[in-house]
């Protein structure tokens, strides 16, 4: 048979603590891990006061594996543990840990708990992160039972939480029921959810379903399906589809969203198409452009296309990004697009910006410059 080892166990108590103090590693982090969650369940007082004597960068990376298995067992002594330590600054997050993991094996009993040993806004920040653990693997009994409770403002934020996870989890279903909601901030955040989840899924989806909301949600709706459109492949679609709308292209959130998409892509397209756009938006085309140049590290082409541009606003407009990317690094190109701001105390502030960066580095060039 196997020869039975004689060496003597080691708690998870020492194995726990040698292991926090061990080399920092993806192994040693897993292996330190198991063992808290392991000792927990053994002796929770224990894990529980050696965590709490850590640092707070080891608390904030155990406090979350204890809290949870705890929650998934409904460890009593863990719950009175934190109604006894709520003065601690991570109190909130540590519980919301607990009744989280509590929420997911039973949600109802967690809820009852919270309501029973928590108030005010304690409780309902405890009472969202409930929510949202139930919502996720059965959201009509949330609704459900929200239906039961008084329409005020913490059962609207758990609604709101609760088809957070409903348009994660079934967003064409969620889609259809964000649309029927009454009209508001906390329906707007959920439409702008429902079309980058339908986005994820189908593009052309997620803009027939924006085509059913009203005005302002609509372009909600469009501007976020925008941001993920023209990276699929297809900016030219995307382009097209804004400026067949006039509403869709002269409106600012959407018009920024279109030209910052297209612009990361394929920028090229977005100068071909420069002079499809009311003359009063160009500018905001102008700045998406710049910044995707410049942020690709393409300055020649960028300063080539810059010195075609008209005067005026089509010129600030790309100067404003170009004084931004090389007012440390290229200070005297700075100074170059500042000249082109139209404001004078616009105009004055950048140049003095770049004046002082540009003195740093060639006082005599930049005192030169300063004079002429």
């Amino acid at each position: 048979g196997i020869a039975k080892s004689n060496a003597p166990s080691v708690s998870l108590s020492d194995k726990a603590k040698a292991l926090s103090q061990a080399p920092e590693s993806v192994l040693n982090e897993s292996m330190l891990n198991i063992t808290m969650a392991q000792w927990v369940l053994e002796d929770p007082a224990a894990a529980l006061a050696y965590v709490s004597r850590q640092t707070l960068a080891k608390q904030e990376q155990l406090m979350p594996v204890l809290m949870s298995v705890a929650g998934q067992q409904q460890l009593e002594s863990v719950q009175q543990w934190l109604l006894d330590h709520q003065w601690l600054a991570q109190h909130d997050q540590w519980a919301s840990y607990y009744y989280h993991a509590y929420a997911e094996t039973e949600a109802e009993k967690a809820l009852a708990t919270v309501e029973a040993l928590y108030s005010g806004d304690r409780q309902a920040d405890l009472l969202l992160a409930v929510v949202d653990a139930w919502a996720k693997h059965d959201a009509d009994a949330v609704f459900s039972w929200l239906a039961g409770r008084k329409n005020n403002t913490l059962n609207k934020e758990l609604h709101s939480a609760a088809l957070s996870q409903y348009i994660k989890q079934d967003p064409q279903d969620a889609a259809v029921f964000v649309a029927q909601l009454n009209s508001g901030d906390s329906k707007n955040q959920l439409v702008a959810e429902a079309a980058a989840q339908l986005a994820q899924q189908d593009v052309y989806d997620a803009i027939d379903w924006a085509e059913t909301l009203p005005s302002k949600e609509r372009s909600i709706a469009v501007s976020v399906v925008l941001s993920g459109w023209a990276s699929q492949g297809v900016p030219e679609a995307a382009l097209d589809y804004v400026l067949a709308d006039e509403e869709l292209a002269t409106n600012p959130e959407v018009l920024k969203a279109a030209a910052a998409s297209v612009a990361s892509s394929d920028h090229a397209l977005l100068m071909d198409r420069l002079a499809d756009f009311d003359d009063k938006n160009k500018s905001t085309v102008v700045k998406e452009i710049s910044g995707a140049l410049l942020h690709s590290g393409q300055v020649d082409e960028f300063d080539a296309w810059y010195q075609s541009l008209p005067f005026g606003v089509q010129r600030e407009a790309a100067s404003l990004p170009a004084i931004n990317a090389n007012l440390r690094n290229r200070p005297q190109l700075a100074f170059k697009y500042a000249e082109n701001v139209i404001s004078p105390s616009d105009r004055q502030k950048y140049l003095t910006q770049a004046a002082k960066s540009w003195a740093n580095e060639q006082p005599a060039m930049a005192r030169a410059a300063i004079e002429t």
